[in-house]
């Protein structure tokens, strides 16, 4: 007697989660130092997704602080540069 599931209840093999290749990385991170938003919003999705791999979380955390920093990096730059410029004003007159 041959015992079969229900339609309903029947179990498909998952495939297992793709890991990220060195190349995609070196791109995401590169991508991540100009477009901040793209490692933040990837950060997000790939740390809480549950059905990732544990390399894809890590990468994803990874992304997510890359992107934060270099939003900090850019905001100070950018005073600083406003300052430089104000001052060289001030001192011209």
């Amino acid at each position: 007697m041959d015992y079969q599931q229900p339609e309903d209840q029947q179990q498909f093999p998952q495939d297992p989660p793709r890991e990220i290749s060195t190349g995609m990385r070196v791109g995401l991170i590169i991508g991540t130092i100009f477009i901040n938003l793209l490692g933040i919003i990837l950060g997000i999705v790939w740390m809480t997704d549950q059905n990732n791999s544990e390399e894809k979380r890590k990468f994803g955390k990874t992304l997510l602080i890359l992107g934060i920093v270099m939003v900090v990096v850019q905001c100070l730059c950018a005073f600083i540069y406003i300052g430089v410029v104000a001052g060289l004003g001030v001192m011209s007159y």
